[in-house]
């Protein structure tokens, strides 16, 4: 998809926009990070609504700091809240909802919203509830296990994590795989990841159709 001159923002937005338009989506659907983790079991249908505070309205800064302060002065000229929905976190968004914001996408460069915050002020009133957004980088070990006696179930890490070890402190966390993480496809990564007998990976891929089946009735 070729991609015209515009900021990070608008180019995750018109990629999902292209998404809901080519792609077989449900009506409403989960948007996540790939650098989330689950800690715990849930179900997504009832994710709440996470906010961290609200939107800086005068501070004027440069990159996100000032795609955030451009926001909450959008949502202010139109009367709305202005939340911070921009968490490490999964939120959900209605495809139609979404779809009728397409023109904030195509906006100059230094005029595009933040997607989740302008989507969340504008159509999201039920079960909003405060969390403290978490990303955790290179100090990560001081504070994992707090969040896990505090019974979190998602997080977030970036490259400084990484670059200190949390790779290997997920993989002894979590050993098993999901059924999400199994390889139908690619011969390579099955040599070197795959570890399930035949009948355990018949039964991971009859888990995983079910479950898109379930999730597409929503």
């Amino acid at each position: 998809m070729p991609e015209e001159r515009c900021n990070r923002q608008s180019r995750v937005q018109r990629k999902i926009e292209w998404a809901l338009k080519n792609l077989d989506i449900t009506d409403n659907f989960a948007y996540w990070n790939d650098d989330f983790l689950v800690l715990q079991d849930f179900d997504i249908r009832e994710c709440p609504n996470y906010i961290s505070g609200k939107l800086p309205i005068n501070q004027q800064n440069n990159g996100w700091r000032e795609c955030k302060r451009r926001t909450s002065q959008y949502l202010s000229l139109i009367n709305k809240p202005i939340n911070n929905y921009d968490l490490h976190v999964p939120l959900i968004f209605n495809k139609e909802k979404f779809l009728s914001l397409s023109e904030w996408w195509y906006k100059k460069e230094k005029e595009t919203p933040l997607m989740r915050s302008l989507y969340g002020n504008c159509f999201i009133e039920d079960n909003i509830q405060p969390l403290r957004d978490i990303k955790l980088q290179d100090k990560w070990q001081s504070a994992i296990n707090n969040i896990i006696r505090s019974k979190r179930w998602i997080i977030s890490y970036g490259d400084g994590a990484l670059a200190n070890g949390f790779d290997n402190w997920m993989e002894s966390y979590l050993p098993e795989k999901s059924i999400f993480e199994y390889n139908n496809g690619c011969n390579k990564c099955d040599k070197q990841t795959n570890k399930y007998s035949k009948e355990e990976k018949i039964h991971k891929n009859d888990a995983l159709i079910r479950w898109k089946k379930l999730y597409a009735r929503q």
